[in-house]
């Protein structure tokens, strides 16, 4: 069984969003399926938590080379002090960069 926290709600209505935004400007979904999703979203009754700084999030991104999304995630594993998950050929060096431990099971 998976507990959703709000954080991981969090990432994953980022992931759904760019998930979007790509299909949408490569034409697989329409301007108006787009809308409407974004709208069925704002409609989850769910409280999403934002980051401490979105400006920390973006120098966390400069800083690393990473997208702002795979910074959200580093940023989160800094503040919880939990391992982060990730084969990422960016996201794994910058997370050693910042002596945030990686999950090895």
């Amino acid at each position: 069984m998976v507990f959703l926290t709000s954080r991981r709600i969090t990432k994953a209505v980022f992931q759904a969003v760019s998930f979007s935004a790509v299909a949408l400007r490569g034409g697989r979904i329409s301007k108006a399926d787009n809308e409407q999703f974004l709208i069925s979203l704002n409609e989850l009754s769910v409280r999403l938590d934002e980051p401490a700084s979105y400006d920390d999030l973006f120098l966390l991104a400069q800083e690393h080379g990473l997208p702002v999304c795979d910074a959200a995630h580093l940023n989160i594993a800094m503040q919880e002090r939990i391992p982060l998950a990730s084969l990422d050929a960016q996201l794994v060096p910058a997370a050693q960069t910042a002596g945030v431990p990686l999950f090895n099971p």
